[in-house]
């Protein structure tokens, strides 16, 4: 059975994507990109993405991953790495250059939306298929990994695992019996932040004095993007082109004759050091879906995994502000650590939202028919658009619709019925921002149909 909740946040957060891209142009103060420093609305969905896979990792490999067999594993690792390569693959065709038709291999943008999410997806799921998982004293399975069916047959009643665990608290048993097979994959966790932090703070550019490390003009991340790859491959239009010291209307872009030379050099927000620290939302993602998997294997009550993802909202909350209070700034560009653990706690907040609604049946029940009724109803959208996100993706949020139907143009390629519809007609009569939030959630609802009709027809495109 597929998790309601994993669906619905997927949903809800291609739909905050095609808001934030398509609205962001006219409330540059709250909902677009941030310049640099600081987190807007627009700054959440790239994060959450990466959460989302690192969910679905736990949830669809986790027989390949408690197999002893290697031959399985192996078998996964290849079906893994193909996939990864597709949505690699699929990025270069949609970011690459100039879709469908406009591809110079010299100018071609390697980093991107997808292939940041293929390689983080590649890095969370080797983690889970090859990190070895604790077992007991006695060599035997972890009892995180025993069903409970085996338990009872080994005598592992619910004395017997208190006593097992400790004798502590029964919320401190379950989280030992959840998270303790995972104690070496969480050193993985550990070696990925030390590695992106060694490089941030050890890289160091050119030219750069006693700046700071976490500015436009000096930080590793873009130094490391252009050894790599080349200005030529690195993305033309960063956000920082919008900061109050390369733009006179800043959060907007209104470009100064005299900025700085950094503002107009390239910089890639999907570069390879923030890919390190992406893996890492993955992977909270991935151990989020460990507590979820506790309730269909484990027996663990509803309530209970509800808590323990309470639990683990607070604690990245709290590292968070840390890492903030150190000196850290929430900075989507260079996929700062404090920004890594503030987004995967806003996610895990909205993953317990919909699974409280979606999945719990006790919490479904106290709602009555009624009210009931009336949240499946709200959510129902988010759900359709869950299940096929790709395709919603790729054909809304990449705009490839909206490109296709601009191949039938008169004279310009803007003069086409997107144009027309967006800019002459709504534009021009509700004005500026009125126009583009209208046509933004005329292109949602229109997008909420499609969905719709293919889950209907039970069809679901994946990759």
């Amino acid at each position: 059975r597929r998790l309601a909740s994993l669906d619905a946040f997927r949903g809800l957060t291609v739909i905050w994507m095609i808001l934030v891209d398509e609205a962001g142009d006219a409330y540059h103060n709250w909902m677009d990109h941030s310049p640099w420093n600081g987190i807007r609305l627009a700054d959440f969905v790239f994060p959450f993405f990466l959460y989302i896979s690192g969910v679905s990792v736990a949830l669809s490999l986790r027989k390949p991953a408690q197999s002893g067999d290697t031959r399985l594993k192996l078998r996964t690792t290849w079906k893994v790495c193909v996939r990864a390569f597709k949505l690699f693959l699929l990025g270069l065709i949609l970011q690459g250059g100039g879709f469908p038709n406009n591809y110079d291999l010299l100018k071609i943008r390697i980093p991107g939306i997808l292939q940041r999410i293929a390689i983080c997806f590649l890095i969370v799921a080797l983690i889970e298929l090859w990190v070895p998982r604790r077992t007991n004293n006695d060599g035997s399975q972890s009892m995180a990994d025993i069903p409970t069916e085996e338990k009872a047959e080994r005598g592992y009643g619910g004395e017997k695992i208190a006593e097992d665990a400790g004798g502590y608290c029964s919320y401190c048993t379950d989280i030992r019996l959840i998270h303790s097979p995972y104690l070496y994959q969480w050193i993985v966790f550990i070696v990925l932040n030390a590695l992106y932090l060694g490089l941030l703070f050890g890289v160091r550019p050119a030219g750069c004095g006693s700046g700071g490390y976490f500015t436009p003009q000096c930080n590793s991340a873009s130094l490391i993007d252009e050894k790599l790859f080349g200005l030529n491959h690195m993305y033309k239009e960063p956000t920082y082109i919008r900061s109050k010291e390369c733009s006179s209307c800043s959060p907007a872009e209104c470009p100064i004759e005299n900025a700085p030379q950094w503002c107009e050099k390239p910089f890639d927000p999907e570069g390879m050091l923030g890919t390190l620290c992406g893996a890492c939302s993955g992977f909270l993602g991935l151990q989020i879906g460990h507590i979820l998997q506790a309730n269909r294997y484990h027996h663990t009550p509803p309530e209970k995994i509800l808590s323990h993802l309470m639990g683990s909202m607070l604690s990245m909350v709290v590292l968070g502000v840390v890492a903030i209070g150190a000196g850290m700034p929430l900075n989507k560009n260079l996929y700062t650590s404090s920004y890594m653990l503030v987004t995967a706690a806003v996610a895990t907040f909205f993953l317990m939202t919909f699974y409280a609604s979606l999945d719990v049946a006790s919490i479904q029940n106290s709602m009555g028919d009624r009210v009931h009724g009336i949240v499946l109803a709200l959510v129902s959208p988010l759900l359709w658009v869950g299940r096929n996100a790709i395709f919603i993706f790729v054909f809304a949020a990449c705009d490839v619709l909206a490109d296709i139907i601009s191949w039938v143009h008169t004279g310009s390629k803007e003069n086409n019925l997107v144009h027309w519809f967006r800019v002459n007609l709504l534009q021009d009569g509700l004005g500026f921002s009125g126009g583009i939030l209208l046509y933004t959630w005329i292109k949602i609802v229109f997008w909420v149909c499609v969905a719709f009709g293919l889950d209907y027809k039970g069809i679901y495109y994946k990759i």
